[in-house]
């Protein structure tokens, strides 16, 4: 008996070892341990799952582990949809990446009152983000390789993201980033970017890099913030003030 196998033994979360729907999604029972990991008291607490290739939705059963801390999907490339997450009251980070062409939208993120991170990446195929229905709480959002993303978010609802990163897009403005008062680092890179609001007013501003876009020139920063960029043969790999 695995470690992971004891630590789920007569526990609440248990089933999932014998579920037939997570055996299929991880590709086999040993596929499905390695994508788990479980806390002391029995209760599954992280997933990184790497899909089977014709895999077109998950296990519905994903609500029931209400103590899950980290979910990662890699590899999903025939899902077309998430399930509901509003259970996942726990969940602290939620990656999505080297995933689906069919995968058009995300579910209501907004009951997930614990979600501090919220990375995707390489999905053609995401036309949105859910409006205005991502928690307060996110700190990190990243999004990379979403062609399909052409609609700048709101940003309105993220009073405490610290951290935006955002590669290979096509946004060419991003006027809802003055609302972000609490972040502190801003990534911009290798994306259709032409055009920066005034940032002088976030003042929790550290770093801001916008190398390799079509940026004409670069906003109003507060003081002191760390600048990489390639305007006018600037060094991309050296910062600078």
């Amino acid at each position: 008996m695995t470690e992971l196998a004891r630590a789920l033994q007569g526990a609440q979360d248990g089933w999932i070892l014998e579920d037939a729907e997570w055996i299929a999604a991880a590709g086999g029972v040993h596929e499905l341990e390695l994508a788990l990991k479980a806390s002391e008291d029995g209760r599954v607490v992280d997933v990184y799952l790497r899909c089977r290739k014709d895999l077109r939705e998950l296990p519905a059963s994903l609500g029931r582990l209400t103590a899950l801390r980290s979910l990662k999907l890699s590899g999903c490339f025939s899902l077309t949809a998430l399930p509901d997450l509003s259970t996942l009251v726990s969940l602290q980070e939620l990656v999505v990446g080297g995933a689906s062409n069919s995968l058009t939208a995300l579910p209501d993120l907004s009951a997930l009152a614990s979600l501090r991170r919220l990375e995707l990446a390489n999905l053609p195929a995401l036309t949105a983000l859910p409006n205005r229905s991502s928690p307060s709480t996110l700190q990190t959002l990243s999004i990379d390789l979403c062609s399909s993303l052409t609609a700048v978010p709101d940003f309105s609802t993220l009073t405490s993201l610290q951290g935006l990163c955002v590669q290979r897009c096509s946004w060419q403005t991003m006027p809802g980033l003055v609302l972000l008062t609490s972040l502190q680092c801003l990534c911009v890179i290798n994306s259709d970017l032409t055009e920066l609001p005034d940032l002088s007013a976030l003042t929790s501003l550290q770093e801001l890099d916008v190398s390799h876009c079509a940026l004409k020139a670069l906003p109003k920063l507060p003081a002191g913030v760390k600048v990489r960029h390639t305007l006018d043969g600037f060094d991309p790999y050296a910062w600078g003030e």
